[in-house]
């Protein structure tokens, strides 16, 4: 077995190896049939004469790469965290999961009990165009603060202090900040997701979802709404965090993704 990851993907592809208890090895490009290939969002996999592939590109737009391996003859299948419905007709593309940004350090701070705040909704990220404007209209509900520079743990421990998050699309339609939420107990407050899982995220079981679609002013509208009801309902809150860390533990903490990756492709 050959695995060769780029650098983006180095946290699952060295899970994925320790399971395996196989070497694996960080290279950008790969040449296949004497043609170069760009892997630094992605993890290839030769065995058995097969060829797999995982893909962890945001933009589910371009897929030249996987344009170059659906020629193969010999390719087994392609796992795609940002995978939408009828993007790539083939059946060798299939929708896997996705991660969060520090497996180790989300895990390191799981146990911590601080105060909870139930009474603003949760959001810390890049504020650019659209977002802007719908986060303008939170800001009796939200805090935005975006002076404070934290270190990837500092964010993880700040997060355990709310209840309730806001996760509004980035680059991908996935991001870590969901995932992170459902690892953190945090019940999710999102757009219905446009992109597809292995396992489906459900609505209203693994996420509070809202309409993203309309005004600034009318989703924000709904977001106060979905923050309102989940604050005052906590059995609805409860089970959604639950619903989200069960999915969590089975999707996307080590070692289960991984096994999950390697039934996918029948390894």
């Amino acid at each position: 077995m050959e695995i060769i990851y780029g650098k983006s993907t180095e946290q699952f592809a060295k899970a994925l190896g320790s399971h395996l208890k196989h070497e694996v090895i960080e290279r950008n490009s790969i040449l296949l049939n004497g043609e170069e290939i760009d892997i630094e969002k992605g993890i290839f996999i030769r065995h058995n004469k097969k060829i797999s592939y995982i893909d962890f590109k945001d933009d589910y737009r371009r897929h030249k790469v996987l344009k170059k391996l659906l020629k193969l003859n010999n390719l087994n299948l392609i796992l795609k965290c940002q995978f939408r419905k009828d993007e790539i007709p083939s059946s060798k593309v299939v929708p896997f999961t996705y991660f969060v940004k520090d497996m180790k350090s989300l895990s390191s701070v799981v146990g911590l009990k601080p105060k909870i705040n139930y009474d603003k909704l949760l959001f810390k990220g890049t504020i650019w165009d659209n977002r802007k404007l719908v986060l303008d209209k939170l800001k009796m509900i939200c805090n935005t603060d975006t002076k404070r520079t934290l270190t990837i743990r500092e964010y993880y421990k700040e997060c355990l202090k709310y209840k309730i998050g806001l996760s509004l699309p980035g680059h991908g339609n996935l991001c870590y900040r969901e995932f992170e939420y459902f690892g953190l107990g945090v019940a999710t407050i999102m757009p219905a997701l446009k992109n597809l899982t292995h396992n489906r995220l459900l609505p209203d079981v693994h996420y509070a979802a809202i309409n993203g679609d309309g005004t600034s002013s009318e989703v924000a509208e709904r977001i106060i709404k979905k923050f309102n009801e989940l604050r005052s309902n906590k059995p609805m809150r409860e089970s959604i965090i639950n619903n989200a860390r069960k999915w969590f533990n089975e999707n996307v903490a080590f070692p289960n993704s991984c096994k999950l990756a390697l039934d996918m492709l029948a390894f």
